[in-house]
């Protein structure tokens, strides 16, 4: 009973700490014409890893965003897109509506 107990435990354990960004695909076309662009963008109101992982999960939801970081310590949001498929408004709008603000020196 103990050892069935452990390995249930292990494995919940294990599933809980996969990275989200391991179970997030590509959303982006996989065509040879995508036209890969990068934006930094300065935030604030992030004051945990809970608060990246927010913003990451909302962004990454955008048709396009091939990849998205987040940083509260330094208030960045990193992101890469397919700039045939999304722009640079559709992210900032993912992470206002996530309740976060943009720096005014966007």
């Amino acid at each position: 009973m103990k050892y069935t107990l452990y390995i249930v435990l292990l494995a919940i354990i294990l599933n809980g700490c996969g990275s989200q960004e391991d179970k997030t695909s590509d959303q982006t076309n996989t065509g040879t014409n995508v036209n890969r662009q990068q934006i930094s963008i300065q935030t604030s109101g992030m004051t945990c890893t809970g608060c990246e992982n927010t913003i990451k999960s909302k962004v990454k939801k955008i048709n396009g965003v091939i990849e998205v970081n987040a940083d509260h310590t330094t208030g960045v949001v990193n992101c890469e897109y397919d700039a045939n498929i999304t722009n640079p408004d559709a992210i900032k709008d993912a992470i206002t509506s996530s309740g976060y603000r943009i720096r005014d020196n966007q």
